[in-house]
């Protein structure tokens, strides 16, 4: 690429996560992109051959990078004058740490949340954090899954399954306040 030439290729979760660094740094609140989700791990892999027999190897499989993290220098938990400066979705929760994933262009889907709750179990695994004080939140231009049926906030919703409590799916398009994510 030549050097007057712009990348209109733009990774849109840089792009927010830089916007949103502009907005939170100054409060002290800690964004990150592209956040190392831990260590690359072996797993058996079983494969059946043209005969029948099953063959064991290694695989090798890394958690994909964290797209964005907020997380508060707050030991415990956000300041309010922070909290007033949080997105929808993760400014009623008490958790210290969020991974942000803005879906721009695919709906979310079970296996779209398997990763997200994947990568961050990863993370606390690899970086010694707490499960329960981490916040997946997956923001959408599209429909929610049925399977979210529970809207905590205008364009905010949760599930009432254990598995999922940790999670918000943000539709953006939605969103009441002006910190929301924008249209």
């Amino acid at each position: 690429m030549k050097e007057t030439e712009h990348d209109t290729t733009e990774n849109p979760n840089r792009v927010l996560g830089n916007i949103l660094k502009e907005i939170l740094i100054p409060a002290c609140i800690v964004v990150e992109t592209e956040v190392d989700a831990g260590p690359a791990h072996h797993v058996p892999a079983y494969r059946v051959d043209d005969d029948g027999f099953r063959f064991e190897e290694t695989v090798e499989l890394k958690p994909p990078p964290i797209s964005i993290l907020i997380r508060s220098l707050e030991k415990d938990d956000w300041r309010p004058e922070q909290k007033q400066l949080l997105p929808d979705g993760i400014r009623d929760v008490h958790m210290t740490n969020t991974t942000l994933e803005f879906k721009h262009d695919e709906p979310i889907t079970e296996s779209t949340l398997a990763g997200a709750i994947g990568t961050s179990y990863f993370f606390c695994k690899a970086y010694g954090h707490d499960s329960h004080d981490i916040l997946d939140c997956l923001v959408t231009p599209y429909d929610i899954p049925e399977f979210f049926v529970f809207q905590t906030t205008r364009g905010v919703y949760r599930s009432d399954s254990p598995l999922l409590e940790r999670v918000r799916l943000v539709a953006w398009t939605s969103c009441q306040t002006p910190h929301g994510m924008p249209p």
